[in-house]
């Protein structure tokens, strides 16, 4: 049987069985028992390091900076992923309010419609308002305004044009506008 040597060939191991373990001097021979390696090779970059498979073995400054660099890739990755997912969730929240907005809208100016023709079906001679709501009559926190025009149509005395122009909410930068038209026959 030979006796092991170091990758230099000249210097040998000399391995004694023991159930001791050293800490960073030696490595698993099995389940129960380490080997403690006396021998040291001169030649070799490592010594018993990169004979044993230490488990740092191999790593200089270079691969640690590899390491660093990776985790640094890694988070700036994550960072990118988390400012994408916030950007589509602001971008999705305006989209939805804008959605309701625009519904509220709608719903006003059919609600103006029915307010016109009932208004009529009283008073012949109406001739149109500007509805104010409130956010309280709406359940929210946002009121609305409506345009009614009522005008007379040519050749037809009895019929009405109704002309409705929904805008919510009451503010003039961020309002949503409907226009609807119906005629009306009292």
């Amino acid at each position: 049987m030979s006796v092991p040597r170091f990758a230099c060939g000249r210097h040998r191991l000399v391995p004694k069985l023991s159930t001791r373990f050293r800490r960073g001097r030696a490595g698993c021979l099995g389940d129960v028992r380490r080997v403690a390696l006396l021998a040291h090779c001169p030649r070799t970059r490592f010594g018993l390091d990169a004979v044993v498979g230490r488990r740092h073995a191999g790593r200089g400054p270079r691969q640690r900076g590899f390491v660093l660099a990776a985790v640094l890739a890694c988070v700036g990755l994550a960072g990118f992923l988390m400012l994408s997912v916030a950007r589509w969730a602001a971008t999705r929240r305006i989209e939805v309010l804008q959605g309701g907005r625009a519904l509220q809208a709608q719903w006003l100016a059919e609600s103006a419609l029915d307010r016109a023709a009932a208004r009529l079906a009283a008073d012949p001679g109406y001739p149109g308002e500007t509805w104010i709501v409130s956010p309280d009559a709406l359940s929210g926190d946002e009121g609305g305004s409506v345009r009614i025009e009522v005008l007379p149509l040519a050749g037809q005395p009895a019929q009405r044009r109704v002309r409705v122009q929904a805008d919510y909410p009451d503010d003039p930068t961020c309002r949503i506008r409907v226009n609807k038209e119906i005629i009306v026959a009292p």
